[in-house]
């Protein structure tokens, strides 16, 4: 039995060991940066280096040595993918990865008439180097800490450059981030949480339906809230009050009109307090009362998040509600942003049956900015509009969400290893207790 349990013990400890300790992958560069014509840039510039959207390199170059990056590794990546350069966030060119340990020399172009990437690392929606292209353009003084911005309330005697004016500002008499003396207490800047950032409805005209989303205070003082939305067809309490740790659960009322123009939607739920706003996005698709068909529009989880210049790949489930042969259907598809604009729209045929079901994919145009963005389709048929939606993000996709399943599966590992563990002491302890008796265990 002492064999089999050490056997199975080290087997756990190889698993462990191949998902948490492979060796990593990366390939290393450094290089010199030219203009458009071809000179070194004697500014310090910024390279990034991205995997299928994913930040995996970044460097500052050195201004005395004429535009020369120091060495810097791009991590994360496995043979043939495609790593994608930038210079102060536009792009340079593509590079094909492969898994080695040896020192490349690339040199790179900064061009002003290139793609434009957001280079936001904490995706508080400041980049650094600030980037029109980043949902605010202002430069993020740390671009690691997504509590330090310039949307951001300073907070005096804390010691950081909350908004990033340049400094902490300095507290008068009884104004410390706690409301008493300068030190200690907990930072109210960003102290709640809301359980939804993006909603879609379908509402037939003349229907009102309701959501719900809930705000959590998780600092250390009573915060004031209130709530401000932008479109007629929404409705919503207008402030409330939450103690240290309470809850409240949120009910957003939308409403179409009998006379409502059969389109897409989007509105805002601006929850703010302290001076910090955090927003739901609420897309509303308004739908004739009676249809020939049932939509439903998946975007995959590998095209949840998507560069410009890239495809978002997408499915389309179709069923038709009458028993008639209807054949060919035009199928309408857009793209908007936060605002309801569109920004890329297309549309194709497709004969269909009682079920039908394909894939589709619409090219991101370039330049597209960082931030999230709605898919929206339709069927126009014999005066009737079917139609269905769903939120997707255009910019990099966060590491941690990549390698989630590492640990997830470290997780369950370690539980097998002690169940087995704890069996293995119990049947062990029976033996003892057997023997202690006198008794074999064939007894």
């Amino acid at each position: 039995m002492n064999k089999k349990f050490i056997l199975v013990l080290i087997f756990g400890m190889v698993l462990i060991s191949l998902v948490f300790a492979q060796p990593p992958t990366f390939n290393q560069f450094y290089g010199f940066i030219f203009n458009e014509s071809g000179d070194p840039i004697e500014t310090n510039v910024q390279v990034t280096a991205y995997i299928n959207g994913s930040l995996v390199g970044s460097v500052q170059s050195v201004n005395d040595t004429y535009g020369y990056t120091d060495l810097f590794f791009a991590e994360g990546g496995i043979d043939g993918q495609i790593i994608s350069f930038y210079v102060d966030s536009y792009f340079s060119l593509n590079y094909s990865f492969f898994e080695h340990e040896n020192v490349t020399q690339l040199d790179l172009t900064l061009n002003y008439s290139a793609p434009i990437v957001c280079v936001d690392i904490d995706n508080d929606g400041y980049g650094d180097p600030a980037s029109p292209s980043c949902v605010n353009p202002e430069l993020d003084c740390n671009d690691a800490s997504a509590a330090i911005n310039p949307g951001m309330v300073e907070v005096c005697g804390d010691g950081l450059d909350n908004d990033c004016s340049g400094g902490d500002a300095v507290c008068d008499d009884g104004d410390s981030p706690n409301g008493g003396s300068p030190s200690g207490g907990d930072d109210t800047r960003s102290s709640f949480t809301i359980s939804k950032t993006n909603v879609s409805l379908t509402l037939v005209q003349g229907e009102t339906q309701q959501f719900t989303f809930v705000v959590n205070n998780t600092g250390g003082t009573v915060l004031d809230f209130t709530l401000a939305y932008d479109s007629d067809m929404l409705s919503v309490e207008n402030s409330f009050r939450l103690l240290s740790g309470q809850t409240k659960t949120v009910t957003a009322r939308v409403s179409a009109s009998e006379t409502q123009v059969v389109d897409l939607y989007v509105g805002h739920i601006n929850i703010t307090t302290s001076g910090v706003t955090r927003q739901i996005l609420v897309a509303i698709e308004v739908v004739t009362k009676e249809n020939i068909f049932d939509m439903v529009l998946e975007v995959p989880e590998d095209y949840l998040y998507v560069l410009p210049d890239n495809e978002v790949s997408f499915n389309v489930f179709l069923t038709k509600l009458i028993a008639e042969d209807i054949g060919m259907v035009t199928i309408n598809y857009e793209i908007r942003d936060e605002d309801g604009n569109v920004i890329l729209s297309d549309s194709g045929e497709v004969d269909v049956n009682d079920v039908a079901s394909f894939s589709k994919k619409l090219l991101i145009p370039a330049g597209t900015p960082y931030g999230k963005y709605v898919l929206y389709s339709q069927i126009p048929y014999d005066d009737k509009i079917a139609s269905s939606s769903v939120w997707f993000n255009i910019g990099p996709k966060s590491k941690f969400v990549e390698f989630s399943w590492i640990i997830i599966a470290g997780i369950l590992i370690l539980i097998i290893l002690v169940i087995l563990a704890i069996f293995y002491f119990k049947r062990k302890r029976t033996h003892e207790d057997v023997r202690g008796l006198g008794l074999s265990t064939s007894e």
